[in-house]
């Protein structure tokens, strides 16, 4: 054993990078259980549009998300060595079940065609360098204010995952009643696990997690789908259903005509800018970047969630992206590639016991989720608020990110505001020649 943990620490430079083994277990599982919730959620939307008269899908739709996640974080592990788990993301399957399926009326194997031709330009893009280039013309001061934004939207999903904040149909968003036991327990988790961090206890995040879990199941709280907590009735394990039908579902030839072309395309920059602001926060957050604004290895890390989004369609899923949740592992100490692979690994484990993975409430990881979109955003310190051409796309890319609950359209806001601003201000010739294609493509994605 000692052989392979020496192998394991050597492969993903664990010492070097100044952590451990148990701290990327650790990272791993707190990262697991703040995106836990994807397991489900994903099969959820992807149902209303993935259906066979007759066949129960959401089974299938459940273990192809499981396996996803697994060989995403393992690309993303092995190639890039990131802590940056890769799921399919928030967005692109409401995008893939409601715009293009439900809206457009397309066949759900025309849509994860759709998915698998996008993965493909990913790769191509990838490979040739291109997307590294793309990644390298966008100004630091909407790379800070991406991260940022994303601290925004975690803290965001946490106070909506807890019922803090509720929807009104006035205000859009309104204070929600602060006496129940959502808000309650996640005020009780932000209190132990930031303590627990200013005594720079090891594990905090998933030692809070831990702490509400416990407290909701012995005070009775009903957090867990609406329901107190009520034992296994059914047992601990079950058997995953394996996805037969979704496995190589997908119609190419159905996807070979120019109104499927625009879906393709709208995919593909989704998921650019997706992966574009979900890394550049995490390589900030993780302090993994260099001294001249760098994200290292990123062509890697890039190539990762190409391979991750053309192995969904493959196998009947949404596109994948990596997860901001990622921030929560790299919080509790994350730094290699080891953390993402004991995340995807977790992710097929829970596929034979989904009734203990259901123990973790929302309002157990909402603290977590809180407390490290706190952290994240301190990005904003290196923003020239001064400067108006370029604090005002920072703070579109800042606002926009939580306020339309997509990475990409606050990117993409952002990137277009940058160039109108220096444009029309006389300075255009300041604007790397790719935003300005860029702005263009993104500025017809938005309307179209």
């Amino acid at each position: 054993m000692n052989k392979f943990t020496n192998w394991l620490d050597k492969r993903f430079e664990v010492s070097r990078q100044g952590s451990s083994l148990t701290t990327e277990c650790r990272a791993g599982i707190t990262t697991f259980l703040t995106m836990l919730y994807i397991l489900v959620v994903n099969p959820t939307i992807l149902s209303k549009a993935i259906a066979i008269p007759g066949v129960d899908l959401f089974p299938e739709l459940m273990t192809t998300t499981a396996i996803v996640i697994f060989l995403g974080s393992c690309l993303m592990g092995i190639l890039a060595n990131y802590p940056f788990a890769i799921a399919p993301g928030m967005g692109l399957n409401a995008f893939f079940a409601y715009s293009v399926v439900l809206g457009m009326g397309l066949s759900w194997q025309v849509a994860l065609a759709s998915v698998f031709l996008g993965g493909i330009l990913f790769l191509l893009v990838t490979t040739t360098g291109l997307r590294s280039l793309l990644a390298h013309a966008i100004p630091m001061c909407l790379k800070k204010a991406s991260a940022a934004g994303i601290g925004l939207f975690l803290g965001l999903l946490g106070f909506i995952g807890s019922g803090t904040i509720v929807k009104h149909d006035t205000t859009l968003v309104s204070l929600g009643d602060l006496t129940l036991a959502g808000p309650l327990l996640t005020g009780a988790g932000l209190v132990i696990t930031v303590a627990l961090m200013v005594r720079k206890v090891p594990g905090a995040l998933l030692l809070g997690i831990i702490a509400v879990t416990v407290l909701a199941m012995l005070s009775g709280a009903p957090v867990f789908n609406g329901q107190a907590f009520n034992g296994f009735e059914s047992g601990i394990m079950h058997m995953p259903i394996w996805p037969s039908h979704l496995m190589f579902a997908m119609d190419l030839k159905g996807a070979m005509n120019l109104t499927v072309a625009g879906v393709i395309f709208s995919f593909f920059f989704i998921s650019l800018f997706d992966a574009f602001g979900s890394i550049t926060a995490l390589a900030e957050r993780g302090k993994f970047v260099s001294e001249n604004g760098q994200v290292p290895r990123l062509s890697k890390a890039f190539l990762a969630d190409a391979g991750a989004t053309t192995l969904a369609g493959l196998v009947g899923c949404s596109a994948a992206t990596p997860f901001a949740e990622s921030a929560a592992g790299i919080g509790e100490g994350g730094k290699t590639g080891l953390t993402a692979i004991v995340v995807g690994i977790l992710f097929l484990i829970t596929l034979f016991f989904w009734p203990i993975a259901s123990m973790i409430p929302a309002v157990a990881t909402a603290p977590a989720l809180i407390i490290v979109g706190a952290m994240m955003v301190s990005a904003c310190k290196g923003i020239e608020w001064e400067n108006l051409r370029e604090s005002i796309p920072a703070f579109l890319t800042l606002l926009g990110i939580p306020l339309t609950y997509s990475i990409a359209d606050g990117v993409a806001l952002g990137v277009i505001s940058y160039v109108g601003i220096h444009l029309l201000a006389g300075e255009g010739k300041k604007i790397h020649p790719i935003l300005y294609i860029l702005s263009v493509l993104l500025s017809a994605m938005l309307v179209l």
